[in-house]
């Protein structure tokens, strides 16, 4: 994976998930709600990576 960061890191794995013929639509949507709570929780605490 190119790059660093928790937002790249959604972007990039919900580009895994489109790219997957398996997942669907719903799931694939779950999928980033889950991990967007996650980055903001994070943000909120204010833990980033460096």
């Amino acid at each position: 994976m190119i790059g660093k960061g928790k937002l790249f890191d959604i972007i990039s794995r919900t580009a895994d998930d489109v790219n997957n013929t398996e997942i669907t639509n719903y799931t694939m949507l779950e999928n980033y709600k889950l991990r967007r709570e996650k980055f903001d929780k994070q943000y909120l605490n204010k833990d980033w990576e460096r």
